[in-house]
């Protein structure tokens, strides 16, 4: 056996916290036949007891396994009664910092004995050796290699035995650990010392989740491919293909490396639109869990329907992967805009906008949110409810609901869909798959006070890029959030992308303004409280680098963003449709939302799409993105000329 177990005879066995266990565990050592036979006890243990009985159970387990120990442990020894866990302490591998407990140690333990851990393995290994279920959602949430910031003791040697020492240390700390302590607990239990100083930056109450010093990402545009339509995308669960819609297209792209190249494209059948329609548009589009499949939203684009603002209902079609072949289609409300698969892939959430006369609203139809069941397989799609959004909660046009993107939470629990022209989030609680086991609440957005640049069309002085904006003043501002794109994160929180689409009066009070939020925000999803947001950020990384925006008409416009986990920190990557660029904000902690880069999507000035320092504006228009965790990259969807992006990061 590589795992050596040794123990002192001379030391009480039964003192809990008296005990000099000494193990040692060398890498990709499995050691479950050890602790199989007292797995429900080590589960109760260590979900209920602030301080780790781990010398006591393993004890117990060699004595349950026939280990010949020279002081036999008797199998009716007591353990201490339970006390409180350190859920103060903010170290984590789960994706929820919120605590450091038994799933985040599971995680970090998993990835010790096997660096190189898939999703399945890290949860075989979690479920047999330590005796917990983590989902897929939270192993994903802690990004895609924890294990490269697990320098907990700051040697410079990630994934040592010392590291998985202070991860224990804190698990079992009591109180908020200090460098003793964590060494007095890695000698206790592992023998040695885990060789913390006063200098180490330590895991405790209140810090980051991981040391953070010097912590930086940067993103580099390495590859662009033309598509039939650039409308809005997704990536499979392993990041090596996007499906990328628009227009009548759908796009197989193949992600290798730095590169993109086409595998596959069709046009949208006829047989396919909407009934009662002689021409179409997809929209929104998802990929399944198990990447078998993509669900594909198509709209009415009939003129004559669209002049009289008498749009058919739309539908979502079942595309199979790789072959783009469709094999369903079911029939949803007005104006598919935006679709998501349920993490479990049970169900979808469709947001139907239904936007009739945009510039006279309210208008007399309300959107709704349709709700398909995928139990059945993608060739049977039914819709179970079309739920209607209640009036309640909403701030402006209450009568007038208009989903425009849904996003489902990663315990597909509830859905959440932003209600731009309303400047509200509804939140759809899922009691049961069924007609009737939808309840929605609302949350109101508020407003942002910020400044900016305010006069000026693009090119126009004082709104040039030319000169690095050297002639605009910063003015004040106020306007509602009026979010396009949404993300959850791990921590249960939503982050709304604020472009701001209408400005209107209200009973003689200013709803909107023409110059938008120019922000990301973030709230609770549990209550929709507000979070905080990132201030004057995004324009002010838009004017240092010289890319063009509207300065009088909602600036930069954040359009669509999306989420991941690296290194533990939690960010935010949002395109800027009147940038032509990205924005990489750290979200980790909502209340200090920190701009980590700008990332604009063409930098050569030779291409013909270059819009930086040159007084154009934006010539790609970005509206879809995707953070692939795999391997570290974002990739873009690009409206106006039919591109897709492929942005690598780096991370320090």
């Amino acid at each position: 056996m590589l795992g050596v177990i040794r123990w002192i005879p001379d030391l009480d066995p039964l003192d809990p916290f008296g005990v000099y266990l000494r193990f040692y565990i060398q890498r990709n050592v499995v050691f479950m036949k050890l602790i199989n036979p007292v797995l429900p006890l080590l589960q109760n243990t260590l979900h209920n007891t602030g301080r780790l009985l781990f010398p006591s159970l393993l004890l117990l387990a060699m004595q349950s396994c026939g280990s010949n120990g020279s002081n036999p442990v008797s199998s009716s020894v007591e353990l201490s009664p339970a006390t409180t866990p350190n859920d103060s302490v903010t170290l984590y591998f789960d994706g929820d910092p919120e605590s450091f407990q038994i799933e985040d140690l599971a995680v970090a333990l998993a990835l010790f004995l096997n660096r190189e851990a898939s999703t399945s393995e890290i949860q075989a290994i979690a479920s047999d050796v330590v005796g917990v279920t983590l989902s897929e959602a939270q192993i994903i949430g802690a990004g895609s290699d924890p294990l490269a910031a697990f320098d907990l003791n700051g040697d410079g040697n990630p994934g040592e035995i010392e590291d998985l020492g202070v991860a224990l240390a804190v698990f079992l700390s009591v109180e908020t650990p200090t460098a003793e302590s964590i060494n007095t607990i890695c000698e206790d239990i592992l023998g040695l010392s885990c060789n913390v100083t006063a200098d180490t930056p330590l895991p405790i109450p209140g810090a980051t989740p991981f040391p953070t010093a010097g912590f930086s990402v940067q993103g580099e545009t390495v590859a662009s491919l033309a598509v039939n339509g650039g409308e809005l995308l997704d990536v499979t669960p392993d990041g090596s293909l996007a499906v990328v819609v628009g227009g009548t297209g759908i796009n197989l792209v193949g992600i290798s490396g730095t590169s993109l190249s086409l595998v596959n494209q069709i046009e949208l059948p006829e047989a396919n639109f909407p009934e009662n329609s002689t021409a179409a548009e997809f929209t929104g589009v998802s990929i399944s869990p198990d990447g078998s499949f993509a669900l594909v939203g198509i709209k009415d684009d009939d003129d004559a329907n669209l002049d009289t603002f008498n749009e058919v209902p739309g539908k979502v079609v079942a595309v199979s992967l790789p072959d783009l072949t469709v094999i369903g289609e079911v029939t949803v409300g007005i104006g598919p805009d935006s679709i998501d698969i349920a993490p479990n892939g049970q169900f979808a959430a469709v947001a139907n906008e239904d936007e009739e006369d945009e510039e006279n609203l309210p208008s007399p139809r309300a959107g709704s949110v349709s709700v398909i069941d995928l139990s059945n397989g993608p060739e049977n799609l039914t819709v179970i409810e079309e739920v209607a959004i209640s009036p309640e909660g909403i701030p402006v046009f209450p009568t007038d609901p208009q989903p425009e993107t849904v996003v489902i939470s990663p315990d597909s629990s509830y859905i959440l869909a932003t209600l731009q022209e309303n400047n509200a989030v509804a939140r759809i609680d899922i009691s049961s798959l069924e007609p009737g086991g939808f309840s929605v609440v609302n949350f109101d957005l508020g407003q942002r006070a910020g400044e900016g640049f305010l006069e000026g069309r693009i090119g126009d002085a004082p709104c040039q890029s030319s000169n690095g904006y050297a002639d605009a003043t910063l003015e004040s501002f106020v306007s509602s959030r009026e979010p396009d794109g949404v993300a959850i994160t791990p921590q249960g929180f939503f982050v709304t992308a604020d472009e701001d689409n209408v400005a209107v009066e209200l009973n003689g009070a200013g709803i909107g303004s023409p110059f938008g939020a120019r922000s990301i925000s973030v709230f609770d999803a549990s209550s929709g409280a507000f979070l905080g947001d990132s201030g004057n950020s995004i324009e002010e990384a838009v004017v240092g680098e010289s890319l063009p925006q509207r300065c009088r008409n909602k600036g930069p416009e954040p359009e669509n963003l999306d989420v991941g986990v690296i290194l533990g920190r939690t960010l935010a990557f949002t395109v800027l449709e009147r940038s032509d660029a990205i924005v990489i904000h750290d979200v980790t902690d909502p209340s200090t939302i920190v701009l980590l880069d700008l990332v604009p999507l063409v930098t050569d000035p030779e291409d013909p799409d270059f819009v930086i320092g040159n007084d154009r504006s934006a010539q790609l228009e970005p509206e879809g993105i995707k953070f692939v965790p795999s391997s570290n990259q974002v990739v873009v969807s690009n409206s106006s000329n039919e591109t897709i992006s492929l942005i690598n990061l780096t991370v320090n």
